[in-house]
């Protein structure tokens, strides 16, 4: 269990016990700790606490469902960011998509198989 589910279990006990009030404590170290980190390695540029927050509790595998990759990789050339707002999925996800599909394309113009 990470710092940040210690930190929620803390929340839902209103900080009750001396356990939880250390888990506050930490819990603001280890964040800015990770956060500085992201930030020395150019991950991180400028995020607020609340969009690090946000993107530790989302899920880290998202399936593209068939109409998802029909969309992502239509005629239509609908910008990254539009389709990961709407199907909430990253923007990157939406770009290996696309370069997969092309790749895919082109080898299958030249003959080969997948």
């Amino acid at each position: 269990m990470d710092y940040i589910d210690k930190y929620k279990k803390a929340l839902r006990n209103e900080f009750a016990s001396d356990e939880d009030k250390k888990t506050q404590k930490e819990f603001i170290e280890l964040a800015r700790k990770d956060i500085d980190w992201g930030k020395k390695n150019n991950l991180i540029r400028r995020m607020t606490f609340e969009d690090y927050m946000e993107s530790k509790s989302k899920q880290r595998y998202t399936e593209i469902t068939p109409e998802m990759r029909k969309v992502i990789v239509s005629e239509l050339d609908i910008p990254a960011y539009i389709i990961a707002q709407y199907y909430d999925i990253h923007p990157s996800t939406i770009s290996n998509v696309r370069s997969k599909e092309k790749l895919k394309e082109k080898m299958r113009r030249e003959g080969q198989t997948v």
